[in-house]
């Protein structure tokens, strides 16, 4: 009986976001740190810049969706624990209980890569894929996203105030999985959009908030002012 129930209510109000699935193609480790409405870069155990995600050469790490309202960074470095020689970053807000904005907003971003406002990404020469699923997939512009090789990836940000590359997906959206160097058969598998195409294949997306920039970056929280103590995971 409770089973039933649980199963009706996933009919009528539909699964909220999953989980942020990094697989590594790679060959060399990649080390991940979140960072959360401009907190620190913190790792595994919430504590700032120390022990950052470490995903071996064909492993995969699963991070849950924060469902905080707040902007968070997922940081990406290729065989640098330090992050020395750049990042690269997916970027989202998860928002509920805000119609009619409420929805997961997501974005790629080169910027930063380099250094501060510099755009690089130590995955230039890689191909890179984000794949939504679940109910949410295909609708507006919760689609694949796949960056080439050796090419600019138009559809992430290369400058701070391109919000036209923010997605929309609705709360009914499973896991998004982040595939890193991906051989070119995998990365042109299945359908959807490249982003080396200088935007010119994006879909519409959802509800778009007033200010794209508060929502992807700050939604309604507040930064933790934590340099000492665990972030809350």
């Amino acid at each position: 009986m409770i089973v039933s129930v649980i199963a009706l209510l996933t009919i009528f109000i539909g699964a909220v976001a999953g989980d942020l699935v990094v697989k590594n193609h790679c060959n060399a480790n990649v080390y991940i740190y979140l960072s959360e409405h401009g907190s620190c870069n913190f790792g595994k155990g919430g504590l700032c810049f120390k022990e950052p995600w470490n995903i071996a050469q064909g492993g995969s790490e699963r991070l849950p969706i924060r469902k905080r309202d707040m902007g968070v960074s997922v940081k990406m470095s290729k065989g640098d624990p330090d992050f020395k020689s750049g990042l690269f970053q997916f970027e989202y807000c998860h928002t509920e209980g805000r119609d009619p904005y409420n929805g997961l907003y997501w974005n790629l971003s080169d910027l930063d890569g380099k250094g501060a406002s510099l755009v690089g990404s130590p995955f230039y020469h890689d191909h890179v894929k984000v794949t939504p699923s679940g109910r949410g997939f295909g609708q507006g512009d919760c689609v694949t996203i796949r960056c080439a090789a050796d090419q600019t990836c138009y559809n992430s940000f290369q400058f701070p105030e391109d919000n036209v590359n923010v997605n929309y997906c609705p709360l009914d959206t499973g896991d998004f999985t982040i595939d890193l160097c991906l051989s070119k058969q995998d990365l042109d598998a299945g359908n959807d959009r490249t982003g080396n195409d200088g935007g010119t294949q994006r879909m519409g997306g959802g509800p778009q908030a007033p200010d794209p920039e508060d929502t992807i970056l700050g939604c309604s929280g507040k930064p933790y002012p934590v340099p000492q103590e665990p972030i809350p995971m």
